[in-house]
């Protein structure tokens, strides 16, 4: 049997597929584990911001039509950067277990983030992280940065904004995470949806799935379960500022947080939930947050995205 694992070809996502292929091995012996790289159009266009870049799924499409072609059995995804909406056909067959959900607080001169002066400049491409920024600290300048994390730290180094965010799972994958300023709290910045998890996207139905359940980790198929039934809820079909984070209480009992912001952090809406089924609690999270006003955030999400597309 041969396996052809699709992935993005960043440092990162190669990382990632490498990962995926030596827990597929040890688990099956004799089985022949193929990396495929794919390159994305979020990875070929580095200077249009995501938001405005008119459609969602831009780091995950190629790799889906790779898969619904039969060019790779098995997409190995950062679960962020998955749409609620998967391509016909295709179902996701495992989550690997999570690393550290929380975002990486880089500084030049090692000030943490509270620290900070008012008129700092922050580097981030995510509205997420935007929204939340903006929202605790109004008065920082937000500017955007794209690229894979070696470009990114890149930019930072030769010193053209004063600080940065990136996802502490990647920092931690790649061992970076001596370089971090602060690791930060939840509390504060709330992750995106399958922050630290990554999802193993295959043909429903088709004989991969058998192998790939190996990869599956039950705590991070209940989390993101949880957040991308909030994602459907709330998204549809938009990139907006959403977060979503799913943690286990007890044996029987699931917290789910969730907020959604307006982009310059003026309007920052939250719901806070417990239950015991995920798909439930998901939708609910995503009701309370629409209730609050987040029908309108995310229409004008979706306007700019129109726009920009």
């Amino acid at each position: 049997m041969r396996i052809r694992l699709g992935t993005r070809n960043s440092a990162l996502a190669l990382w990632q597929a490498r990962h995926v292929r030596g827990l597929l091995e040890q688990a099956h012996r004799g089985v022949e584990v193929e990396i495929v790289e794919i390159t994305s159009a979020g990875d070929t266009d580095l200077e249009t911001p995501l938001a405005r870049m008119g459609t969602v799924g831009i780091f995950t499409q190629t790799l889906e039509r790779a898969l619904r072609e039969e060019r790779i059995d098995v997409a190995v995804h950062s679960l962020k950067d998955v749409p609620a909406q998967l391509a016909e056909g295709t179902e996701m067959a495992a989550y690997g277990e999570r690393e550290d959900p929380r975002d990486a607080w880089f500084h030049g001169k090692g000030l943490a983030m509270v620290d900070c002066a008012e008129d700092t400049t922050v580097a981030t491409g995510s509205l997420r992280r935007r929204s939340q920024m903006l929202h605790h600290f109004p008065k920082l300048n937000m500017v955007e940065l794209r690229g894979n994390l070696q470009t990114r730290w890149r930019k930072f180094e030769e010193r053209n904004f004063d600080a940065m965010i990136l996802a502490a799972a990647g920092v931690r994958r790649l061992g970076w995470a001596e370089r971090v300023t602060e690791f930060v709290s939840t509390d504060r910045l709330l992750p995106a949806v399958g922050q630290g998890i990554l999802g193993l996207q295959t043909r429903a139905g088709d004989e991969a799935i058998d192998y790939v359940k190996c990869v599956n980790d039950a705590e991070a198929a209940t989390a993101a379960t949880a957040e991308r039934s909030l994602l459907a809820e709330v998204a549809g079909g938009c990139v907006v500022p959403l977060a979503g984070f799913c943690e286990r209480v007890d044996a029987n009992t699931l917290r789910l947080r969730a907020c959604i912001g307006e982009s310059d952090g003026s309007t920052l809406l939250r719901a806070d939930l417990t239950g015991d089924e995920p798909v439930a609690l998901g939708h609910a999270a995503g009701r309370a947050l629409i209730s609050q006003g987040g029908a309108e955030i995310v229409a004008k999400a979706r306007a700019a995205a129109q726009q920009g597309g």
